[in-house]
């Protein structure tokens, strides 16, 4: 493309500053297409954790500091308040315009400030109830200031947390989906793209609706359903990412979705070359992990973990045949299968109910967890609650390890003294209104082991005179039960096992992950919203406790309050956990290189995107 003079010399399409990235083995060579598979209609993170991954800042491969980034350097004041990063000169986007503050200052001013696109701006963000203020001084300096110390805000800056980025809204090209930057034509861009208002339109323009795997919300284009897939007049937009999607392939029955290099991609290796190496990405979609695993063992992935990894028990046993290469993975979830009853429930008697620490107690004790483990997971593993892992600095004991005895004499105890000890002809028991004790198990399909593993509960819980049922159910759908509080108990999230405070949901009502009091959580925000419900004073404790320690500066303080927000988490046991995850493999091809042997699994931090996927390459490739 440089030599027909489509494209400037690679000298000219770096910044003044390239972040220079170590190679993790050697300096790699370029070509090739790096193959994945994508799973189902809602699998849109994969392409976050494998070329999505780029902020201001970023974590370090062995997910111990943060780095810097887009912005070449930072510093922060001595409270906590101000944050000011110098961005890299001459950084571009994937079609060669400048990467400058303006970006920034419009994603400030007309997305985060603006009521229609951001109704409620995200935690990280405030500080005393107030907006962080902006500031940019020139072209490549910007300035975020704090009414109260943030102390988490780099944290979150450089975890999968920071949905909404400084950095993901080019200008040039997302102003003519704004309304008050063309105000003429925004109707004309609304028609086009076939959706209900410039809101939705915006949204479908910079990504927000991109996590789901279906065309319109990945590749931008109109909203509905259409049969011909990507458009033939497709605009790819503007990307800081080391690919960019550009389209899909269909052949023998399969379609794949296609990603590029981008020609002004920012990082080079120690020799000086431009990354990324490889040339493309190919996600193949398919329905089921199971058909993911089979593209695995046919040879046909090159380095994935994600959708692959949880058929451990396969992987493992085509590792001892020698029919596949892997890496390994250091697990950081929380629990295989965290169960978040709903405590802020729509109905008043099941919000009562679940609400009781004797009814979780009796139902957590009511389940066989060797069981589960032997069958589920192969056996390995061990008991566990939602909780920090043994390695983290956050681990709790008492929350880690209370009520995991399988003692279905003492759970029917506790149920019986609550007064349940009525049944109906079906051995199910009864509430004092009469209404037979039943509960619904919401889990998403794409799992496979959590699949069976709530299956088995149900059986247990049943045992036991609960009427108990698994309900399989999109991510989509879950969502939107979850917000509306309809839900009884769903399998939650498993973050928080090691960085527990930077994803605390499963310990205290934080976000909208935290499934057990979704209100208590709206509550904490506006006690007006019509969705709230007012805590009870130990989760008020809690709330007030997570609040000062952002404010927090000095890491020996932070602990403490880390630690008395677990204390209190344990003396609730909102979430009830079945077994702690052993560490895990995902699948490597023989010919891919400068991929880690042993990769940190979590999502905040992104799997495998801290490893620096731009610098893997392909052995061999054209």
């Amino acid at each position: 493309m440089t030599e027909k003079g489509d494209l400037p010399p690679v000298e000219r399409r770096l910044p003044k500053a390239p972040l220079v990235v170590p190679p993790h083995e050697r300096i790699g060579t370029y070509g090739g297409t790096w193959r994945m598979a994508m799973v189902g209609n809602q699998d849109g993170a994969l392409l976050y954790r494998t070329m999505g991954y780029e902020h201001l800042v970023r974590w370090d491969p062995a997910w111990t500091k943060v780095l810097p980034n887009l912005a070449q350097t930072y510093r922060v004041n001595a409270d906590a308040t101000e944050f000011t990063f110098t961005l890299r000169e001459g950084l571009r986007w994937s079609d060669g315009h400048p990467f400058t503050a303006e970006d920034i200052a419009f994603w400030y001013h007309d997305v985060l400030s603006n009521p229609d696109l951001t109704p409620e701006p995200p935690a990280w963000l405030t500080s005393d109830g107030k907006l962080v203020g902006f500031e940019a001084r020139g072209p490549f300096e910007v300035v975020f200031r704090f009414a109260a110390p943030n102390s988490l805000f780099l944290h979150r800056l450089a975890s999968a947390k920071e949905e909404l980025s400084p950095a993901r809204y080019p200008m040039h090209w997302m102003k003519r989906f704004h309304i008050r930057h063309n105000p003429d034509g925004i109707q004309a861009e609304i028609e086009r793209a076939n959706a209900r208002d410039w809101v939705e339109l915006f949204n479908l323009k910079n990504g927000t609706l991109g996590k789901q795997t279906h065309i319109a919300p990945l590749f931008r284009v109109e909203i509905g359903e259409r049969a011909g897939g990507v458009p033939d007049d497709f605009e790819p937009w503007p990307t800081l990412n080391a690919w960019s999607l550009v389209g899909e392939e269909t052949a023998g029955g399969e379609t794949s979705l296609i990603a590029i290099r981008n020609p002004y991609y920012w990082k080079i290796d120690t020799a000086g070359q431009q990354l990324p190496y490889i040339d493309r990405l190919r996600f193949t979609v398919v329905e089921t992990t199971d058909q993911a695993m089979g593209l695995a063992r046919a040879g046909r992935i090159d380095m994935q973990a994600r959708r692959i990894s949880q058929h451990r028990g396969l992987i493992k046993s085509l590792i001892e045949s020698d029919a596949i290469r892997v890496f390994s993975l250091i697990e950081a979830d929380a629990n295989t299968v965290p169960l978040a009853f709903n405590q802020t429930h729509s109905d008043p008697e099941k919000r009562r109910l679940f609400g009781r620490l004797a009814f979780r107690v009796a139902l957590s004790l009511a389940i066989d967890r060797k069981a589960i483990i032997d069958k589920v997971y192969s056996g390995e593993g061990m008991p566990y609650q939602v909780a920090p892992r043994p390695q983290s600095r956050y681990y709790h004991d008492r929350l880690a390890r209370q009520f995991l005895e399988f003692d279905p004499a003492r759970a029917n105890a506790l149920l019986d003294d609550m007064g349940l000890t009525q049944r109906d002809a079906d051995g199910f028991r009864r509430m004092p209104n009469g209404r037979r004790v039943s509960l619904t198990i919401s889990v998403r399909p794409d799992n496979v082991t959590q699949r069976d593993a709530v299956a088995m509960v149900t059986g247990y819980w049943r045992k036991i005179g609960i009427d108990a049922m698994m309900r399989e159910i999109s991510r989509k759908e879950l969502y939107g039960m979850v917000q509306n509080q309809t839900h009884d108990v769903v399998v939650s999230q498993p973050d928080g096992g090691m960085e527990a405070m930077l994803a605390p949901e499963n310990y205290l009502p934080a976000g909208p992950s935290s499934d057990f009091g979704i209100g208590w959580v709206r509550w904490s925000k506006d006690p007006a919203d019509s969705g709230a419900v007012e805590p009870p004073a130990d989760v008020k404790r809690q709330i007030d406790l997570y609040e000062s320690l952002s404010r927090e500066t000095a890491p020996r303080r932070q602990d403490q309050i880390a630690r008395a927000i677990l204390d209190i988490s344990a003396d609730r046991l909102d979430v009830i956990g079945i077994s702690l995850r052993p560490d895990a493999w995902g699948v490597l091809s023989d010919r891919m290189r400068n991929v880690p042997r042993v990769i940190i699994a979590a999502w905040t931090y992104p799997t495998p995107a801290p490893t620096n996927t731009c610098q893997y390459f392909l052995d061999g490739a054209d």
